[in-house]
């Protein structure tokens, strides 16, 4: 009699732990936050290619890749056609470097140049 309950509650509890394992490997990634400087662009391929420092990371995205432009503290929807080599970026991807989300960040413009004041010649 006892080895028939140790047989069960071994039963038990190995599947119980297939269970966990099965419903622990379908669980979502977390997505992982990166900020870096758009390096090089495939459209054909889907991939964006960011550098982080010194090191460079190659994305993909897809039909459910959100994009946007910061303008301040304001964002507006965007395309990734406004993205260009050189945009600093936020992306949001998982752990195979899908990403969900990406927002760009434009660099400010640069600052027009001051005005001279025109000479002025007296008339005496």
């Amino acid at each position: 009699m006892f080895k028939k309950v140790s047989i069960f509650v071994f039963v038990a509890v190995l599947a119980a732990a297939l269970s966990f394992a099965a419903t622990a490997a379908k669980a979502p990634a977390k997505p992982k936050m990166v900020v870096g400087t758009v390096a090089s662009m495939d459209a054909t391929a889907k991939t964006i290619t960011v550098t982080v420092g010194k090191d460079s990371k190659t994305y993909t995205y897809d039909d459910k890749t959100t994009f946007s432009t910061m303008h301040g503290k304001t964002s507006a929807a965007a395309k990734v056609d406004d993205l260009k080599a050189g945009d600093k970026v936020s992306i949001d991807a998982d752990a195979n470097n899908l990403i969900a989300k990406l927002v760009i960040w434009p660099a400010k413009a640069p600052a027009a140049p001051a005005m001279k004041k025109p000479a002025t010649t007296s008339s005496n």
